[in-house]
C-alpha cells in the first residue's frame, strides 16, 4: 500500500487511517465537518511527504501558507489545504457560508460546488 506516499510506512498508515476514520464516513454520512478534518489532514500529510522537496520547502508551498492558515482559523471552514504543489487554495465550507469564507481573505477566489452526480464514462467507436 505504499505506493501512494513511496516508502514512508508511517505516512501511509495515517492516511489510510484519515481516509477510514474521517473521510470516508463524513462522506457517507453527509457531514463535512469530519470529512473536511479528514481531506485537511490528508493535504498535510501530502505537504509533509513533499516537505524539503525540489517542489516545495516545506509542507505548504510559501506563497500558500498565509492564506490557509488563515482559512483554517476561519469557524465556518471545515477544512483547508494546498491543491497540488500551490500556490492555489481550497477551503470546504456550507453553500450558506461560501460567499463569506471566500470574501475572507485577500486573493482572488472562485466558488464551486461538488459534482455529486458521479463520473459519466463513454466509450468512442
Amino acid at each position: 500500500m505504499n505506493r501512494v506516499v513511496g516508502d514512508n510506512e508511517e505516512v501511509a498508515r495515517s492516511v489510510r487511517k484519515e481516509f477510514v476514520a474521517r473521510v470516508l464516513p463524513g462522506a457517507a454520512e453527509g457531514n463535512i465537518s469530519p470529512f473536511g478534518a479528514g481531506i485537511e489532514e490528508f493535504d498535510r500529510l501530502n505537504g509533509e511527504w513533499y516537505a524539503g522537496s525540489d517542489e516545495q520547502d516545506d509542507i505548504y508551498n510559501d506563497a500558500s501558507v498565509d492564506v490557509i492558515e488563515k482559512l483554517q482559523s476561519n469557524e465556518a471552514v471545515a477544512g483547508a489545504g494546498q491543491s497540488s504543489w500551490g500556490p492555489a487554495v481550497y477551503a470546504l465550507t456550507t453553500a450558506e457560508n461560501a460567499r463569506e469564507v471566500a470574501d475572507s481573505v485577500d486573493e482572488e477566489t472562485f466558488v464551486a460546488s461538488p459534482d455529486n452526480a458521479g463520473a459519466l464514462l463513454s466509450l468512442l467507436p
